[in-house]
């Protein structure tokens, strides 16, 4: 057999966006880096960063790609930002995550995990705690085994990701065709489907955790914590992902108040997040980051 090679592919962003206001400004990709496709390693740093209402202090990231010791293609990639603010109200001390992929030539897919973790998230001088599960992409780590856990509670699992009805009907097909024992497809199997690492959030004054990974944060807008994007040998983590305000709802002071915090849930004493503003202020993405690879056979000159 002809030996393969295999084309890597990781990238990893700190920040990134489009504020619209009076004038459309840019928040140009910060602390971006891509992963060569032969492999090796690549870094970036930005630090004191503070315009347009967005400051921290420091954003890094990470790619690297390599063979390990059992012969696998190993992919790796890493963010972290530090004291990150949002328009003088949404506060993060800390936040990191990693996406490891390991890839055997022997293997369908890769086998793709992640790492999460927040420290100090403020909304005003009210705490966020989010609920984050470290184990379910840990344990199911392709996309069919994913799929085969939805599948054992679906209802449990749309409740906590957020999926509205109308996207059923992908899911459904999505999940028969990882239940197939042929493997076979169909076409709405193959677009991605949204979940999160976050199953819950708490407030401070509140440690009940109410259901669903997004919050509506008062003078900010729409906040998605550990959004994940999957498809089959393909997952993005990103950390914190905004839909902003329009600019007239945008107040550029802190919250404090615990009633300011309201979650995507059913609970009673919390705001059920509606449609869309009709005119969007702008989205923010935060610590994103993917890392897989495409294996190709047979080898030039194999």
């Amino acid at each position: 057999m002809s030996e393969v090679s295999y084309a890597y592919h990781a990238n990893a962003l700190g920040i990134g966006g489009v504020i619209n206001g009076p004038t459309r400004k840019v928040i140009p990709s910060l602390a971006a880096t891509v992963l060569a496709p032969t492999g090796g390693l690549g870094s970036s740093i930005v630090s004191d960063y503070n315009q347009h209402g967005v400051s921290f202090t420091t954003a890094y990231s990470m790619v690297r790609g390599d063979i390990d010791s059992n012969g696998d293609f190993r992919t790796e990639a890493e963010v972290t930002i530090d004291n990150l603010d949002v328009l003088d109200t949404l506060h993060v001390d800390r936040m990191r995550a990693t996406v490891t992929s390991l890839r055997n030539p022997a293997d369908n897919e890769a086998r793709i995990t992640f790492h999460a973790e927040y420290h100090g998230v403020f909304n005003g001088s009210d705490q966020i705690l989010p609920d984050v599960d470290l184990d379910l992409f840990t344990n199911y780590p392709t996309y069919d085994s994913f799929l085969g856990e939805v599948a054992s509670d679906r209802d449990k699992y749309k409740a906590m990701f957020g999926w509205p009805d109308d996207e059923a009907s992908t899911i459904d097909d999505a999940i028969k065709s990882a239940l197939n024992p042929r493997g076979l497809a169909s076409p709405s199997a193959m677009q991605s489907l949204r979940a999160s690492m976050v199953r819950g959030l708490k407030t401070k004054h509140d440690a009940q955790a109410y259901p669903g990974n997004i919050v509506r944060v008062p003078g900010v807008g729409k906040v998605h914590f550990a959004e994940v994007l999957l498809k089959p040998g393909r997952r993005r983590l990103t950390l914190l992902q905004i839909d902003l305000d329009r600019p007239a709802q945008i107040r550029r002071r802190s919250v404090s108040s615990s009633a300011a915090f309201e979650s995507r849930a059913s609970t009673a004493g919390i705001e059920t997040l509606g449609a869309p503003a009709p005119s969007s202020g702008g989205t923010m993405t935060m610590a994103s980051l993917e890392g897989n690879g495409t294996l190709i056979w047979p080898k030039q000159g194999g």
